[in-house]
């Protein structure tokens, strides 16, 4: 387990995957929500790794840090993401994902950016 990274499939990630099922004000806002939800956790976490390290070697905050990492990595990619919605440089329509769905098919390929 510490040697070899695995791909982890946490729930988020398949989240995103349903991203085009929303209107994106509706994805927008409920990215919105997870970004002030991330920020609040990030600062618990600095809370708490900060009182621990008072009292026990940072061998055993090991978990804790990486934690934290993985939750800051999250908010800066939620973050730019939230930019790249409210900038319309992603976005999408009805009309706009039928297109694409139609040119998929047509080219007998599947698009995975």
């Amino acid at each position: 387990m510490l040697s070899a990274p695995r791909k982890e499939f946490p729930e988020f990630p398949a989240a995103i995957a349903y991203l085009p099922l929303l209107d994106p004000d509706d994805a927008l806002g409920r990215l919105e929500a997870r970004y002030t939800r991330l920020r609040e956790e990030l600062a618990q976490c600095d809370v708490e790794l900060a009182s621990a390290s008072e009292m026990v070697p940072r061998l055993f905050l090991l978990e804790g840090e990486y934690l934290r990492a993985v939750t800051a990595a999250e908010l800066t990619w939620v973050g730019a993401l939230i930019d790249d919605m409210r900038a319309d440089r992603i976005t999408w329509t009805p009309e706009w994902l039928a297109r694409v769905a139609a040119g998929s098919r047509s080219a007998g390929t599947t698009h995975t950016h």
